[in-house]
């Protein structure tokens, strides 16, 4: 894989008809520049195209050879807004389709089980979903666990044209549980939710390591710390998660009152400090946001090679 290329990019909060997210409206130069740089290495997936709220996108990057083959609107009212995609691996069957000189119908698609080449397109999948949850519920211990259970159950019916390894007696991890990974803003510690998935066996909270760095992605307003921030994904043999970094730049804390609390402080001229370090470009600007931005590396099995991974 190229280690300069992110895979997929997910934003969870734009809202309808905002001129970033639709580049024909921008008027600002810069933005246009960003904008068309962004276009022409990334598809956006289509999802939510009805809804007028706050919308979470999920763009995929043309080289990546994964190609979104349906996608859903996710409506549980645990959430702000959220999009589940189902995504093929299609890079290996079109180089091979290359070499050997074959059309593109080879490829997975959504209604393939196996295709004209005897590739078991259950096993070239992904499933992605990137979410923003409502921060009264999550943070509520009964409503965040009958939230997950109702946001689960909508996963399942969503799903349920996709074979299952509980069903068949497959162990080459084909099922849509063991492809899982749930991105987004939860708006409470990640760890929260790891026993909250019915019939997804303890999955993986892709958490910042809290040995090198302080371990989060937000603050709240009162001044404490969390990661809400990032990806919980299945525990298989499919996913592998190999590391998860963020990146400090342009976080604007939240403060109480027009102060910043606990280790948080904002020094003029400066910018923000956390205890005695400046956080890099957090002097007062357009660009800021409250959370961080975190990249998390994960490894997805595809084909029956234990060895072949998608990054």
């Amino acid at each position: 894989p190229d280690d300069t290329r992110l895979d997929f990019l997910l934003f969870q909060e734009l809202t309808y008809d905002d001129p970033w997210d639709d580049p024909k409206d921008l008027v600002d130069e810069q933005n246009k520049f960003l904008l068309s740089s962004l276009s022409s290495l990334y598809d956006r997936v289509k999802c939510q195209d009805d809804y007028e709220g706050n919308l979470q996108r999920i763009y995929v990057h043309k080289e990546s050879g994964w190609t979104a083959i349906n996608s859903y609107g996710l409506e549980s009212s645990v959430l702000e807004g959220g999009c589940l995609v189902e995504f093929a691996y299609n890079k290996n069957i079109m180089d091979a389709a290359a070499d050997n000189d074959d059309d593109l119908s080879i490829l997975c698609t959504e209604e393939e089980a196996e295709n004209e080449v005897g590739v078991d397109c259950s096993q070239q999948k992904l499933y992605v979903v990137n979410l923003h949850g409502r921060s009264g519920d999550m943070r509520n211990p009964d409503k965040r666990r009958a939230g997950m259970q109702a946001l689960w159950g909508e996963v399942e019916t969503l799903l349920r044209h996709v074979s299952s390894s509980e069903d068949d007696g497959d162990e080459q991890s084909s099922s849509w549980r063991d492809r899982l990974v749930m991105c987004g803003d939860w708006n409470t510690q990640l760890t929260d939710f790891l026993d909250l998935f019915p019939k997804w066996n303890v999955p993986v909270a892709a958490l910042l390591d809290n040995e090198t760095e302080t371990q989060f992605s937000t603050n709240h307003e009162a001044g404490f710390l969390a990661q809400y921030d990032g990806c919980i994904l299945a525990s298989s043999s499919a996913l592998k998660l190999n590391n998860v970094e963020r990146n400090l730049t342009g976080f604007m804390v939240k403060g109480k009152n027009g102060e910043l609390g606990g280790a948080f402080s904002y020094v003029h001229e400066k910018g923000v400090f956390y205890e005695d370090s400046v956080l890099p470009g957090t002097l007062a600007s357009i660009g800021l946001s409250d959370h961080l931005r975190i990249l998390t590396d994960v490894s997805v099995l595809v084909g029956d090679n234990k060895t072949e991974w998608a990054v």
